[in-house]
């Protein structure tokens, strides 16, 4: 059995990272190979450590929202220790990843997905391990699976020179949005990068049932909202669109939203947008997990998180007509208006069985 490590953003306290990670983690093992997660967490230096714990164990406070998050990921561990349990322990430099990935006896190394290409996201002194710096094995396969930029271009033009050499020596590169290959083949020079879905979309959708199974809560909300970054605008049209159902419209919120603060693990998570005939979301996962649940949804743009994560996933499903941009505040016809989802799904089912040949051949040629 070969074994593979997976190399992503933080398992934390992002739904929609974790369940990529939970994804491509069990594509792997589906299809026998042993894989391994490599815990690469920012390495902030001494001093913000210290006040990024001092604010998330201090109560009657939420500054920049790093007490909620703490909470969050509190909440969020046991999903990670039962269904993500082949990891290492959390690691922050360069040196200790070498160290790990050379006693994990690996054969292969996966870099994504989700936005494990955003300089915004990965800039510290150890940045480069997004890239692989850390395998000096040529035996051992470097393949990108659906890396994200996250938005249309990179953000640290003084790095391209670090950059282009490592890119280069991956066996097999993918990314998320179409914009991605644009940016690899103008800045970075790579020519021969595929396109494939985010992980969450590879794998058969009853591995989520299962998940919901474990969930013992009950939800009966007409519409679920997913928000990440709340603003007035955003809750007119959340409130528009709710009276225009019926005037007492039950909505759940699963994060900005919320009057009291309620902490969902992952099944439950999934559970509630399950559930749920309409969602409203601004987040990229918030969107997918609509689809993958044939949910009638609407996702807000959300600019300064990254609009070509929306409009990528949107233009090779055929559903531009779902996304909402801040100065769209009557959506109620976006939302109601019925989406054909055996559509939907065929072209799904033609860009998964895309995406799982180019990982089975990266792993295997």
């Amino acid at each position: 059995m070969k074994n593979v490590g997976i190399l992503t953003q933080p398992l934390s306290s992002n739904y929609g990272g974790i369940l990529q990670c939970y994804a491509l983690y069990s594509f792997l093992k589906i299809n026998g190979y042993q894989p391994f997660i490599l815990r690469k967490n920012i390495d902030f230096g001494l001093f913000k450590k210290i006040t990024y714990k001092l604010l998330s164990i201090t109560p009657c406070q939420n500054i920049k929202n790093i007490r909620s998050n703490s909470l969050k990921t509190k909440a969020l561990a046991p999903f990670i220790e039962k269904h993500l349990a082949l990891k290492s322990a959390i690691i922050h430099t360069t040196a200790d990843l070498k160290t790990i990935s050379r006693k994990a006896n690996l054969n292969a190394v996966i870099v994504g997905s989700d936005q494990v290409w955003r300089y915004k996201y990965i800039k510290d002194r150890h940045y480069k391990c997004f890239f692989l710096d850390f395998i000096d094995n040529s035996m051992i396969k470097k393949i990108a699976y659906s890396a994200s930029f996250g938005i249309d271009g990179w953000e640290a033009p003084e790095k391209v020179v670090d950059v282009v050499p490592l890119l280069a020596q991956f066996n097999a590169v993918s990314v998320r949005e179409d914009s991605g290959i644009k940016i690899c083949e103008e800045i970075f020079h790579r020519h021969d990068v595929r396109h494939t879905l985010d992980p969450t979309l590879l794998v058969d959708p009853n591995i989520y049932k299962a998940l919901i199974d474990e969930s013992e809560k009950i939800y009966n909300s007409k519409i679920s909202t997913y928000i990440l970054d709340d603003c007035p605008d955003k809750k007119d049209i959340i409130a528009s669109l709710a009276k225009s159902i019926s005037p007492k419209t039950k909505i759940t919120h699963l994060l900005a939203l919320q009057e009291k603060k309620q902490i969902y693990t992952i099944q439950d998570w999934l559970k509630c947008i399950s559930g749920s005939e309409y969602v409203i979301t601004d987040s990229f996962h918030g969107m997918v997990f609509s689809i993958i649940f044939k949910k009638q949804f609407i996702a807000i743009v959300n600019n300064d998180r990254g609009a070509c994560r929306f409009l990528s996933l949107a233009k090779q499903l055929g559903l531009e007509s779902r996304l909402v941009y801040k100065n769209e505040l009557h959506a109620f016809d976006k939302l109601t208006k019925k989406i054909d989802y055996f559509e939907v799904n065929e072209k799904i089912s033609l860009l998964r069985s895309h995406s799982k040949n180019y990982l089975t051949q990266a792993l295997e040629g």
